[in-house]
């Protein structure tokens, strides 16, 4: 008897596409949103960072932000891209189903 709240993929090689294009489109999104999202937020950081924990540590900070934001965007470009598959998926599926 299965589980009935465990999904599972009936198509393996659909999974492995959908991930490969949801990385590949999330790698591009993260490239071309990492600097904006960096540059706009620099200010904020340096000077929370001088303020709080000092001038010496401003210059280490951006790169840990720099970071941070990065695998962020990736993170999250990821998952919206994959959802976005999904549902597109779903929706062609349910309109020639019938």
């Amino acid at each position: 008897m299965r589980s009935s709240n465990r999904q599972t993929d009936d198509n393996p090689a659909f999974g492995k596409a959908r991930d490969l294009l949801a990385k590949t489109l999330a790698v591009g999104t993260t490239f071309f949103a990492t600097g904006p999202a960096f540059m706009a937020s620099e200010d904020f950081i340096g000077e929370f960072v001088a303020n709080t924990y000092g001038e010496s540590l401003v210059g280490i900070s951006f790169l840990f932000w720099f970071v941070i934001l990065l695998v962020a965007i990736f993170a999250v470009s990821t998952l919206m891209i994959a959802t976005l598959i999904n549902l597109l998926t779903l929706i062609g599926s349910s309109k020639y189903s019938h």
